[in-house]
């Protein structure tokens, strides 16, 4: 009985595709961040789920380097069908999804959040410099 009403929800999902527009050979895709989303939540109905465990999935696929921009796009909109379409929680139709979406392009290297130094170091002069810095003081 599980498994039917498990395979009448994806049905479901995958109907709620089309009001989106998402082209066939994306929603086995959506479909997969969707079930990944569940697997990460495990063992909490979706009905229970919050705006906050939308968004700290989000920040941590986010966090992700080998995820592309059109991947964590991706995942936004499939949790905005699963959330908006199929479960319906009362948070769901005015959480951000366009702005997690629009937010999802790649920083560049300068940016000062990458925190990123592609210079080559000097290990002689950055141990004279720790040497200098932390001198015991005698």
């Amino acid at each position: 009985m599980k498994d039917q009403s498990e395979a009448r929800f994806w049905d479901k999902y995958i109907e709620k595709t089309n009001l989106y527009k998402v082209k066939p050979g994306v929603v086995q895709w959506l479909v997969r961040h969707a079930e990944n989303y569940i697997k990460f939540h495990a063992g909490k109905r979706l009905a229970t789920h919050t705006a906050h465990d939308v968004e700290t999935f989000l920040q941590h696929k986010g966090r992700l380097p080998y995820l592309h921009d059109w991947q964590f796009k991706q995942i936004v909109l499939s949790l905005r069908i699963l959330f908006v379409e199929l479960v319906r929680p009362a948070w769901a139709g005015s959480f951000a999804w366009d702005a997690w979406a629009d937010n999802a392009g790649t920083l560049p290297d300068s940016h000062p959040t990458v925190a990123r130094d592609y210079q080559p170091v000097d290990m002689e002069s950055l141990s004279d410099y720790l040497h200098s810095r932390y001198k015991q003081e005698d």
